[in-house]
């Protein structure tokens, strides 16, 4: 047996069309919404784990996605992650094959995406539930900007702008055709709220136990961990309120003035 758990040659099988179980959920999410710390929150090992942006559903696979995987193995094993020895960067099919003997042993699994491919996602992990994780966009802006404002980062305000007008449209599209298996989760409302935090807990059937500061160093986020001490506070709400930078602020403001459709259906301001 390898050192990884499988057998050996497994992860160089040919991988069929999908040889996953099916999710428990699936986190369609606005970036800067909070739902890395929702997936972090569902991921307690060994047992429970939302994969962070693993894009199983493409050739695009996160190049953080190994080392997701070793520490989720190395904290199983309370073990640290050097003893684990994954390496499914170079092959979707490696990566498969692996997932496809990880999974059906836990108890519950996810994946959380951002972006504009959901339906394509959806329909490859065939979720039981699924999550539309959502934020005011005047303040997902202000956040996104200050994200890409961090040493190594190189998109320029006109990219992250666009880019998050068509994540706001696909959510929008998602939350129409909504039915019972889908739950809308504000992040205004989750931070600041234990009840909202314990309801969605509650129709979900998985504990909120996890480490939220969990893997922010492979996103290049810790300064998050730093900001938010470590547990779930409400210091990025209102952000946009908060702006002190004129230009930001009217930026954000005619940004998010745009999005008429997006903030009636997840209930933000329609002025």
């Amino acid at each position: 047996m390898a050192s990884d758990g499988t057998q050996p040659g497994v992860l160089d099988r040919p991988a069929g069309p999908n040889s996953l179980p099916g999710a428990t959920v699936y986190i369609a999410a606005l970036p800067r919404s909070g739902s890395t710390m929702l997936a972090n929150l569902l991921s307690v090992p060994p047992d429970r784990w939302v994969l962070v942006e693993p894009g199983l559903h493409s050739d695009r696979q996160s190049p953080a996605l190994s080392h997701q995987i070793n520490r989720f193995l190395a904290a199983s094993r309370n073990t640290d992650e050097g003893a684990s020895s994954v390496d499914v960067s170079s092959s979707r099919r490696r990566l498969l094959n692996y997932l496809s003997n990880l999974l059906p042993k836990l108890s519950a699994w996810g994946t959380k995406e951002v972006g504009t491919e959901h339906g394509e996602a959806i329909a490859f992990t065939r979720p039981h539930k699924k999550i539309l994780m959502v934020r005011n966009p005047r303040d997902a802006l202000l956040s996104l900007l200050e994200k890409h404002s961090q040493p190594g980062r190189s998109w320029e305000p006109a990219e992250q702008m666009m880019y998050l007008a068509e994540c706001c449209t696909s959510l929008v599209a998602l939350a129409r055709d909504a039915g019972s298996d889908t739950r809308i989760c504000r992040y205004e409302d989750f931070v600041t709220s234990l009840a909202e935090r314990r309801a969605l807990s509650n129709w979900l059937c998985w504990p909120l136990e996890g480490d939220v500061s969990r893997n922010l160093d492979l996103y290049r986020r810790e300064y998050e961990a730093v900001r938010h001490h470590g547990v779930i506070s409400a210091n990025s709400v209102g952000r946009f309120d908060r702006e002190a930078n004129k230009f930001r602020a009217d930026v954000a403001e005619r940004f998010g003035a745009m999005f008429e459709d997006f903030n009636k259906v997840f209930g933000y301001w329609t002025d």
